[in-house]
């Protein structure tokens, strides 16, 4: 009889010491899987900042808060801001002596709770260093109800040009009366920016401004009652610090500068980082732990076992042989069993922890992204299994039995 096959029938003749093991190893590994997952989302949570111009400008808020709401769609419905800063701003403001090539964003409206923006068409025409916003299909939307979606949303969705979706009107987080959705038209498709706004949808300003009520077809000129919620600015080499000077001390908003939000946030995360990678690890070393320890444990019974089939013939590497496929067997069917119990139980964790990670919108994860455990899992069975010989076959086979009574 092959290795494989006395191996095979070891483990299904004594069912429930299998399914024991297999159950305790494989919610180890869920366990190990789910906790790499959630670190490495964490680990995420800012890589997704949209790379878009020198600095944010919004109502007065922590500048922190203002990057991660207007550059990575975190956090609640921000305040609004006149929407004349950002005309005033494109005309040589007050002492600023240069131009800002300044870009607007209304949160407007949600579908299937991803964030729509009102924006203009001065996004695709940012300088460098910004990135390229360009589509890869279809128009930016005119003056009807057309609408742009980001490459990961008309992936996900499974939508095209030419598609209509329902858009809900998003004014506030607070218990409103819900209105109506608006059908709108699906106008184009972003390419890839591999960041936060491939998950939302964009539409001109105009659209935006008349989705949340600020604007129709009466309107009398009066930019007073037009708003937005940010403006992204793109200014020469030093023109953050002018235009703060000028905007902080003067006005009801704020200007949040991006490099010195980036590196705050950097300094924030570098001991989480730190302290989930050395967590990470360390789970992952337990779980080897328990392998071995379960398998070893197994060692009295694999004695009489291995004993018996010793003394009527089997050569001592045909036995190797089956512990080293008993400890692939068990290893592959934590792995399997660990992976359905991570994909199942993975989402429900990020449900509670909520917002200390972000959204899946925003930061997805697979549960491929545990392969690391399940790579360890297997070789560390398959070796607890194979040490086990140090116990199982300690001494010759007509003495291990009587020792065994």
């Amino acid at each position: 009889m092959s290795p494989l096959r006395l191996a095979w029938l070891n483990r299904t003749r004594h069912k429930a010491a299998t399914i024991l093991t297999i159950a305790s190893l494989a919610l180890m590994v869920a366990f190990a899987g789910i906790l790499l997952r959630t670190w490495r989302v964490a680990e995420s949570r800012f890589s997704t900042l949209a790379n878009s111009g020198d600095a944010i400008l919004g109502a007065k808020a922590d500048p922190v808060d203002m990057t991660l709401s207007a550059l990575n769609l975190e956090g609640p419905y921000p305040r609004f801001i006149p929407l004349r800063f950002g005309v005033l701003l494109n005309k040589n403001w007050l002492d600023t002596g240069f131009s800002a090539h300044v870009i607007p964003i209304l949160f407007c409206g949600k579908h299937e709770g991803r964030r729509v923006i009102g924006t203009t068409h001065d996004i695709f025409t940012q300088p460098e260093p910004s990135p390229g916003f360009a589509l890869q299909s279809g128009v930016w939307p005119g003056i009807d109800k057309g609408i742009v979606l980001g490459a990961e949303t008309a992936r996900r969705e499974k939508l095209h040009v030419g598609d209509r979706i329902p858009v809900t009107p998003w004014t506030s987080d607070s218990l409103d009366v819900p209105r109506a959705p608006t059908l709108f038209r699906v106008a184009g498709i972003l390419k890839p920016m591999h960041n936060a706004w491939d998950g939302a949808l964009f539409t001109n300003i105009v659209q935006a401004e008349a989705l949340i009520g600020r604007y129709s077809k009466d309107w009398n000129g009066d930019w007073s009652r037009l708003v937005a919620h940010y403006f992204i600015l793109n200014v020469p080499a030093g023109g953050v610090e002018r235009v703060r000077a000028t905007v902080d001390a003067r006005t009801v908003v704020q200007v949040a500068s991006l490099v010195d939000t980036r590196a705050a946030l950097a300094r924030m995360t570098a001991t989480g980082r730190s302290l989930g990678a050395v967590v990470a690890l360390l789970v992952l070393c337990l779980t080897a732990i328990a392998v071995a320890a379960l398998i070893l444990g197994r060692y009295e019974a694999l004695t009489r076992h291995f004993s018996i089939l010793e003394a009527v013939g089997y050569p001592r590497s045909a036995l190797l042989a089956v512990l080293a496929w008993e400890g692939l067997l068990l290893g592959l069917g934590a792995v399997l069993g660990g992976a359905v119990c991570d994909a199942t139980l993975f989402p429900l964790a990020r449900r509670l922890l909520g917002g200390a990670l972000p959204g899946p919108e925003i930061v997805s994860s697979t549960v491929w992204t545990s392969w690391p455990v399940w790579a360890a899992t297997v070789p560390a069975v398959l070796a607890a299994s194979l040490l086990s010989s140090l116990l199982v076959f300690k001494g010759r086979a007509a003495e291990r039995l009587r020792g065994l009574g």
